[in-house]
């Protein structure tokens, strides 16, 4: 596992990208936030520490609050990346803390290649401790949270990486209700997995948030194909041409994709939250009145957190899936209604093309008329006429006629009759389709009762 360490550590010194190289470390300035909890009180605050200060700052020891000791201590850095992956910190500030945290060094890989999932691992502490230092590592869509927790100090320390935007919200409004999640359950951060328990909270809101738009798009869509068992018959209902039927094949994509993505996480936080309800202590006396019912400890209370956060989860699973199989289905019509707009466009372009050719028709009628006589003319070069004496029409008029009108009729005659012998082909051949169909399946019936009749011999 150290060559592991040492290579995830090498290629994201390499390959991962940071911004601000050029400034002065001095400048560089990170949020941090700070929970303490102490014997009957716990408190959250925050503050900016410097960039030169980070190892200090991180780990600087909590005193006493009062007469109150210090019982569980949670210290969290916030770092921003942008939509493209780069961290908003130099690469020395943030390896300062991510070394401050004490992670595993393998995090860097998962986090280098933005792998989704939630994963732990644990080690002894160096003697002479006594203990275990867990490190954790979660990614999801809107935010990376890597978190170590000492088990001799019962100290949390963390990093959380907000990206860009979630389709729902953008890096700040995340990050605040993150905090918001943190300030309510602040009490429970005694325990190692306080952070996958936040983490769970989130994600299983933003799996029902999710759903619940990509609910309202689809049942858009199903109102714009007219298609669907929220439409009821009585209703009017226009059907939607080309652009709109495009348009709508463009949200329903979007949607496909976004409950593809809502499936993903609801496996990564089928896994976290499997992990949390693991450590519910099945033992334990529930019923009222019951002095171990009153005292619920960090695990209990997250475990049995947990166990409806699991069921929710279950359920926005189910509906996920029910609303790709809703999407699809209105994908296959919007295809369907794509389809009967291109037969009707063909079919007003064929109703354009004959209309088209009937000009022709008239236009070849005119040239049939016309041209044997013109033929002859130009043939015979005969001077026909003399506007100058009397008569006007000169005896030779009669030659140009005996071969012109025979001629024109003969020309009419040839093409009405390829004309008909054209439409006549077309009739024979549509009658011998229609003949041979019947034939085959005379025999398949013949065939299908012979075989009966034999069978029932």
């Amino acid at each position: 596992m150290d060559g592991l360490r040492k290579q995830a550590l090498e290629r994201f010194l390499r390959d991962e990208k940071f911004k601000g190289q050029t400034l002065p470390r001095v400048s560089q300035h990170v949020p941090l936030i700070t929970v303490s909890k102490f014997q009957t009180v716990t408190t959250l605050s925050q503050s900016r520490i410097s960039s030169a200060d980070i190892h200090k700052e991180v780990n600087e020891s909590i005193g006493p609050l009062g007469r109150e000791t210090l019982e569980a201590s949670l210290r969290i850095t916030r770092v921003d990346r942008d939509f493209d992956r780069t961290l908003l910190v130099t690469q020395e500030a943030f390896m300062d803390l991510f070394n401050a945290c004490n992670l595993d060094h393998y995090w860097l890989h998962m986090l280098r290649c933005a792998i989704y999932g939630f994963y732990q691992r644990d080690q002894p502490l160096v003697p002479p401790l006594q203990g275990s230092l867990y490190s954790f590592y979660v990614h999801t869509t809107s935010y990376s949270i890597l978190w170590s927790y000492n088990t001799h100090t019962s100290s949390t320390r963390a990093i959380i990486i907000t990206r860009g935007c979630d389709r729902l919200k953008d890096r700040d409004a995340i990050f605040y209700q993150f905090l918001q999640s943190l300030d309510r359950h602040k009490v429970l951060i005694n325990e190692p997995l306080f952070l996958s328990f936040l983490v769970g909270v989130d994600l299983v809101e933003w799996i029902d948030d999710n759903i619940s738009e990509e609910l309202i798009s689809i049942r858009n869509i199903e109102a714009g194909t007219g298609h669907s068992v929220w439409v009821y018959p009585g209703e009017t209902y226009q059907s939607p041409n080309a652009e709109e039927l495009a348009e709508m094949s463009k949200h329903l994509g979007a949607s496909c994709l976004g409950l593809a993505n809502v499936i993903r996480h609801v496996s990564i936080a089928k896994k976290l939250l499997k992990e949390l309800v693991k450590r519910k202590d099945p033992s334990r006396d529930t019923t009222a009145g019951s002095a171990k019912a009153e005292s619920h400890s960090s695990v209990e209370t997250i475990a049995d957190a947990a166990v409806m956060l699991h069921a929710q989860n279950g359920s926005a699973e189910q509906q996920a899936v029910y609303l790709q199989e809703r999407a699809r289905t209105q994908q296959s019509i919007i295809f369907c209604l794509l389809s009967r707009e291109d037969a009707n466009a063909s079919k007003q372009l064929a109703e354009a093309a004959m209309k088209d050719s009937y000009s022709m028709k008239a236009i070849a009628i005119m040239t049939m008329l016309f041209l044997p006589a013109t033929f002859f003319a130009a043939l015979f070069a005969l001077p026909l006429f003399d506007w100058e004496h009397s008569p006007i029409v000169k005896p030779r008029f009669k030659i140009y006629l005996a071969f012109t009108l025979p001629c024109t009729c003969l020309v009419w005659l040839i093409w009405y009759a390829m004309a008909y012998r054209k439409s006549l082909r077309i009739v024979v051949g549509t009658e011998t389709r229609r003949g041979t169909s019947d034939r085959k399946q005379a025999m398949i019936t013949i065939a299908s009762s012979s075989k009966h009749r034999l069978g029932n011999y």
